[in-house]
């Protein structure tokens, strides 16, 4: 309790204010270092508190202590009690903030800030001792793609201020290494309704372990990447930085390197996506005008979730987004027929896997080679097949057999 609460309460509050200015003027990382060791989020409460009280009590030990303070005149270190091992904090509020024990006022506070740490945050009601968990305890960016289905992702982009419709493109990231982080990022579907508006940000919230920062800051993405929204959050940056040293922040400025070529990438590659399923199906389109068209080969996208092995976890990635399995459907609508399907309308199927983690080997694949006729010639289809157990690829061959036109 002396080493971790002591030192700010034992110097005074005009003390340790004048230490950070000194060292803030001496060496800004220094300044940095003094609010990490100090953990001035502790110090706040003092802000609307005319005492705090401290409660603890270690494992192992049979013995509690109290630690009180008043934030000015020093602290006091009693023998306490205490039965099980944890800690309680006890605020004396000042006659001015009594705001803070109605319950509105504190959901307000943890929604805003703590809504996704992992620990339940429970309001007790001092008259009707009513129990009622204030936030939500877990994090969508944080679980696994596999474990979120696109409904959830969807109601996330709304909640998250995307708007109207649903999101364009989900980029959910987790990145490991000399910086850690994991972002949850959307290209809405639909322009925002301000997005040329002179003061408009893009709407990414930053967290540190899961507690909300900000999301005014203008160096997580540049203004012209406006139209995102979503979440970062990160282990590498302190809690209880100011505004001023999260903008001069070397691992936020290269965590929105990372994070604006990973957009400008999938941007470029869906807009040729587009255009290129655009173009394919104008041009086959127009052949079919003049004789029945066959068409085969790699369209590098799995149509349905029974044609790849984990439909869940790829659902927002290249060669199964909403957008690239609609071009394909469009081929479909436009009178043409998916030769396999015709023989085939299991799971399991596939024609492509990748060379890591024996992917081939446990089938972990996607069918994304196709036979594609007009329907004009479905009276001549005799067979559709892939030929998985043919090696020496990534992919396998696949066949159709046509009788004599």
């Amino acid at each position: 309790l002396v080493n971790s609460l002591g030192t700010i309460a034992k110097s005074g509050t005009t003390e340790f204010l004048a230490k950070l200015e000194a060292a803030k003027d001496e060496d800004k990382s220094k300044s940095l270092n003094l609010i990490g060791q100090f953990g001035v989020g502790f110090y706040a409460a003092f802000m609307v508190s005319e005492s705090v009280e401290v409660i603890s009590k270690k494992d192992g030990s049979s013995n509690a202590f109290s630690w009180s303070s008043d934030g000015v005149t020093g602290f006091e270190i009693k023998d306490s009690s205490r039965d099980n091992v944890g800690t309680t904090v006890k605020l004396y509020l000042k006659k001015s903030e009594k705001d803070y024990t109605k319950r509105e006022k504190l959901v307000e506070i943890v929604k805003k800030y703590s809504d996704h740490i992992q620990f339940p945050i429970i309001f007790l009601d001092g008259k009707s001792k009513d129990k009622d968990t204030l936030n939500d305890a877990s994090a969508i960016w944080m679980k696994s793609k596999s474990d979120i289905t696109e409904e959830q992702y969807n109601e996330f982009f709304t909640q998250s201020g995307g708007g109207f419709g649903n999101p364009l493109v989900t980029l959910h990231n987790k990145a490991e290494g000399m910086i850690s982080y994991t972002s949850l990022l959307f290209i809405p579907e639909m322009k925002p309704f301000d997005l040329f508006h002179v003061d408009r940000s893009p709407k990414v919230k930053l967290y540190a372990n899961r507690v909300f920062i900000t999301d005014t800051l203008d160096n997580v993405l540049p203004r012209w990447l406006r139209f995102m929204n979503g979440v970062l959050d990160t282990s590498d940056l302190n809690l209880n930085v100011s505004r001023e040293m999260l903008q001069h922040s070397p691992a936020l400025k290269r965590i929105s390197k990372a994070l604006k070529k990973k957009i400008i990438n999938e941007l470029k590659r869906l807009n040729y996506r587009q255009k290129w399923d655009a173009g394919f199906l104008h041009f086959i389109n127009g052949l079919e005008e003049k004789l029945p068209v066959i068409l085969c080969g790699d369209l590098n996208v799995a149509h349905e979730e029974i044609d790849l092995a984990r439909p869940k976890e790829n659902s927002r990635n290249p060669g199964f987004t909403l957008e690239e399995r609609s071009g394909f459907q469009n081929i479909i609508n436009s009178g043409f027929i998916d030769t396999f399907r015709e023989f085939e309308k299991g799971e399991g199927h596939y024609s492509w896997w990748s060379y890591r983690a024996r992917a081939r080997e446990r089938n972990v694949g996607w069918r994304i080679d196709y036979w594609c006729i007009s329907s004009k010639l479905k009276k001549n289809l005799k067979s559709s097949f892939i030929m998985n157990e043919i090696l020496g690829s990534d992919h396998c061959p696949v066949v159709m057999e046509l009788e004599s036109l």
